[in-house]
């Protein structure tokens, strides 16, 4: 049974603006920067009865430093040395985005665009120059035509890793397995043991699910108590990790309660990994993980559609010939300059001893998981295409000089740009 039974109609609209940049009065010389923007917002063109001003704050009102902070995730980059911003627009017409983009272009201020704050590195709303945020929160409605179905969500404990890497990508369109790998104390003994948790998403029936683990994973001995039925909305609740009674307006919510300081990265698995190769690896976490604290990753299988898609179709380059994706993890919960570059010493460690079981000739990385230790551009942001390949290629593998060309077409003065950012040909 498919969870959409019916057409679904998901409409994404890019836009490409023509922007015509009016010129901007003299004002007065003793003005500051975030209010020569608003004066500028407003002399731009504008929807009947909302002045463009209307939708920012500057760092002068008081809803400025909880609306800053409403998208950070990562409290790394909320300290008080990194620079804030001159002006946060919330968009809500595409008038809105015209004006700002114009007035930044005007006023020499770097663009940063944030939404739900999935930024692992703080590029939405941090940059070492002076810069605007413009925040497209309100542009978040999606008009989806969905039947009324199931999905089951399963969660275990079973070391199998093994077995998990050589079924997990083929084992059922409909069946996705997550698998975390966690650092513990042990409970009787003393010493540190590993955790192994699979936890899966089914879009079908229980009986279904239950059919294709007897057949294809025995070792999982899942039984019907291990599944948990839910509309698909509601899994969405589980995923995002509230208690599972929670109600579904509290995907609503914006601002979390649970941020704190971490580092995470990404690699890719196109081989399996030994079984020698993961004691190495669960040992070494062992070893890097000064608990409570502890390094710890979540493996993510591809195969199904994402590997049936050619690897040049999107500039999403990692699809066949990829088994899984690691995503690794390490978080602390206090503030300071020494517990950061501790903590960040221990991540980037585990990260080289992982080397040699991930991609190679590039590394590949995961771009929605952005990590600045592979490489960014130089002050100024002036990249050249040789220079931003160390990241690049990374990132995008053979579609980088692609993506520069299409740069090139589009953004020739190189206004979109950030510390990771597609560089134009010279």
């Amino acid at each position: 049974m498919k969870i959409l039974s019916g057409p679904t109609f998901i409409s994404i609209l890019y836009l490409i603006y023509l922007i015509t940049i009016p010129r901007v009065s003299s004002s007065s010389p003793s003005l500051t920067v975030p209010h020569h923007f608003l004066q500028c917002l407003d002399t731009q063109p504008a929807d009947h009865g909302s002045p463009n001003s209307a939708t920012a704050v500057i760092p002068t009102n008081s809803s400025f430093s909880a609306n800053l902070m409403s998208a950070v995730r990562n409290l790394r980059f909320a300290s008080a040395s990194n620079r804030k911003p001159e002006a946060i627009v919330a968009a809500v017409t595409e008038t809105h985005i015209r004006a700002t983009i114009s007035c930044c272009k005007l006023l020499n201020l770097e663009l940063r665009v944030r939404s739900g704050g999935h930024d692992y590195e703080g590029f939405s709303y941090t940059s070492p120059v002076p810069f605007v945020i413009l925040d497209m929160y309100n542009f978040h409605k999606i008009d989806i035509n969905m039947a009324d179905e199931t999905v089951t969500v399963r969660e275990g404990a079973v070391d199998l890793v093994h077995k998990w890497q050589q079924v997990a990508p083929v084992i059922d369109r409909d069946l996705f397995i997550r698998l975390e790998i966690k650092p513990i104390n042990r409970k009787i003994s003393k010493g540190k043991t590993i955790k192994v948790s699979f936890i899966g998403m089914f879009l079908g029936t229980p009986e279904r699910l239950l059919n294709i683990t007897k057949n294809k994973f025995p070792e999982l001995h899942l039984t019907s108590s291990d599944c948990l039925v839910k509309k698909w909305i509601d899994s969405v609740v589980f995923w995002a990790n509230y208690p599972e009674k929670a109600p579904i307006e509290i995907l609503l919510k914006r601002i979390s309660a649970n941020e704190y300081y971490w580092k995470r990265t990404s690699d890719f698995v196109q081989t399996p990994i030994s079984k020698q190769g993961l004691k190495t690896i669960f040992q070494t976490m062992i070893d890097h993980s000064p608990l409570p604290r502890r390094v710890w990753m979540q493996w993510n299988p591809w195969g199904g559609r994402m590997g049936e898609i050619p690897s040049d179709a999107t500039a999403f380059v990692h699809r066949g010939g990829n088994l899984f994706m690691i995503e690794h993890f390490m978080n602390w919960y206090r503030p300071g300059d020494k517990l950061e570059e501790k903590f960040l010493a221990i991540a980037r460690s585990f990260k080289e001893a992982m080397a040699p079981y991930v991609s190679k000739n590039p590394r590949e990385a995961f771009f929605n998981y952005r990590d600045v230790d592979i490489g960014i551009t130089t002050p100024g942001y002036n990249a050249t295409y040789e220079g931003a390949k160390v990241y690049g290629e990374k990132y995008f593998k053979g579609n980088y000089l692609r993506l520069v060309k299409t740069k090139a077409r589009f953004d020739r003065t190189n206004f979109f740009r950030s510390q990771q950012g597609i560089p134009v040909l010279a």
